[in-house]
């Protein structure tokens, strides 16, 4: 089993904004001294430019929301989430709300605005 601490990055499947400095948190750990997971949160009625291939870097997961009842998408959401010790990065409402809901015992949360 897997023991490195976990860092679970959730951002908007957009080009730009805080996607850069997600971009290079996962890809420079160059010790590989984390797990992580990128989750790419897509909202069904959302008209921006979406990233045009998966980034590749890590285990990386998109999923659609706003097509169901709020806590049901949060409720699929936080299975991405382990109980592994950690870090979550969150950035908007949804991913929030998923901590919230559902904050894994041993992860730590951090909030950023963007």
């Amino acid at each position: 089993m897997d023991e490195r601490p976990e860092i679970v990055v959730f951002s908007q499947n957009k080009i730009g904004g805080v996607q850069n400095y997600f971009y290079n948190l996962i890809k420079f750990d160059k010790d590989n001294l984390f797990v992580k997971k990128w989750l790419f949160s897509d909202h069904v009625d959302d008209k921006d430019a979406r990233l045009p291939q998966p980034y590749n870097l890590c285990d990386e997961h998109f999923f659609q929301y706003g097509h169901e009842h709020l806590y049901k998408s949060v409720k699929n959401i936080s299975k991405f989430i382990s109980n592994k010790p950690g870090l979550v990065f969150v950035n908007h409402a949804i991913e929030l709300i998923t901590i919230h809901k559902y904050r894994a015992k041993k992860q730590n949360s951090c909030l950023l605005l963007s």
